[in-house]
């Protein structure tokens, strides 16, 4: 149905919107948080890949990611840190918070994580994370 008027929900490609925000649209999660582990590289890339869509709801993916590079073609072994980090990913992604979207009307907060993988920023208004877009220009410092 492309048209509706007064619900209080919608979906949308991969997302649930209501009047808090939007979040991951758990029906389309259930075969990526069933899945089984990751028994030869290219599995594990198109895992990471899926999970990477939802990054934005997963609080310190880039960290939790950085394991995962390690694993090279040539001798791609899955140990049990590789297993515990991604079922933590998994975890994660199922008790994820929703996203607001962005009021000119409340006050702002810039949350700032450095680590030595990678940095992150978060912004918050009334204690839950925001979405933002990105303008063309900034894009390229994303």
């Amino acid at each position: 149905e492309k048209d509706s008027f007064s619900v209080s929900s919608f979906s949308c490609p991969g997302y649930v919107v209501d009047s808090y925000g939007f979040e991951p649209d758990s029906h389309r999660l259930t075969s990526l948080v069933n899945v089984s582990s990751p028994a030869y590289i290219h599995e594990s890339r198109s895992v990471l890949s899926a999970l990477q869509y939802y990054l934005r709801f997963i609080p310190n993916f880039a960290q939790c990611a950085a394991l995962f590079d390690v694993l090279s073609i040539n001798n791609y072994c899955w140990f049990t840190n590789h297993e515990k980090t991604f079922r933590i990913l998994l975890r994660r992604l199922q008790t994820i918070a929703v996203l607001k979207l962005q009021s000119v009307k409340d006050h702002s907060t810039l949350i700032i994580d450095a680590s030595p993988i990678g940095i992150c920023t978060v912004l918050e208004q009334c204690g839950r994370a925001v979405t933002y877009i990105l303008h063309f220009t900034e894009r390229g410092y994303s």
